[in-house]
């Protein structure tokens, strides 16, 4: 539904919060965040990611992002231990 310039723009901002949570996923592995300032980034992120639209472009774009981060993001997308709901649900 949406023009080439927005679609453009759409997949800007999608891109530059999975490059963030991905950075924060990391430095959370490595010791470097704790576990809770993470939780509540990971919540973030996974609120905007169980939206209709960002859960269509994750469809659209997984295929194109390094496995270890795939695999990540699409087994907490639904993982019931991130309580947060779509964002324009909370």
């Amino acid at each position: 539904m949406l023009s080439l310039d927005d679609r453009g723009r759409a997949h800007t901002l999608m891109l530059e919060r999975l490059v963030s949570y991905n950075h924060v996923a990391r430095l959370h592995e490595e010791g470097l965040l704790d576990d809770d300032e993470f939780e509540a980034i990971q919540g973030t992120y996974f609120s905007i990611m169980r939206t209709p639209g960002a859960g269509a472009w994750w469809a659209a774009y997984k295929h194109c992002v390094p496995k270890k981060l795939e695999s990540h993001v699409t087994s907490r997308l639904d993982a019931v231990s991130i309580a947060r709901r779509p964002i324009m649900e909370e």
